[in-house]
């Protein structure tokens, strides 16, 4: 009978055989003995000021979003690993952490695009264009902390739920 080897690690920062700015970001398949995988991180980011809750790529794979225990949004370029932008705006995280970060769907075309919504521990959600690092909307429910979000495939919609046994769309 084989053992299984691998060990999957979900550490977000670290370092990777001294290498940044390779040009994929994620984890690889790799073949190993007894015809199991073992999953080997490609790229590493690290140099965070804090530790992650949440991690999403974008839907054009440019992008990839870490929400982080300092109230901030961090999102780097997938080619390089380098941050393309920090989103925070202090007044809404309260010096909580940032708990979530979904992208909007691209759906319809019209539609800006690179939008991320985001929810943290103060109960505040925010849509941001990543592009320009701007806060387009944002809305606070004070005695709640938001730890899930989102949304319709169509980008229409979104749903958001926390600490209160409530599910928001």
């Amino acid at each position: 009978r084989c053992k299984l080897l691998n060990r999957v690690m979900a550490t977000f920062g670290g370092y990777n055989e001294g290498k940044y700015g390779e040009t994929k970001i994620g984890y690889e398949d790799k073949d190993v003995a007894c015809g199991r995988h073992k999953l080997v991180p490609s790229m590493s980011i690290s140099g965070l000021q804090a530790e992650v809750f949440s991690i999403r790529f974008s839907p054009c794979g440019k992008w990839l979003a870490a929400a982080c225990g300092d109230g901030a949004v961090r999102v780097f370029a997938t080619t390089s690993g380098a941050l393309a932008q920090t989103l925070l705006t202090p007044q809404f995280s309260n010096g909580l952490p940032c708990t979530i970060a979904r992208w909007r769907p691209v759906g319809n075309t019209e539609r800006t695009k690179n939008v991320l919504l985001t929810g943290n521990a103060h109960g505040a959600l925010q849509h941001w264009h990543v592009t320009s690092g701007k806060c387009l909307n944002s809305y606070i429910d004070e005695e709640n902390q938001i730890y899930a979000l989102d949304y319709l495939p169509s980008g229409d919609r979104f749903a958001a739920a926390g600490k209160d046994p409530i599910i928001k769309i």
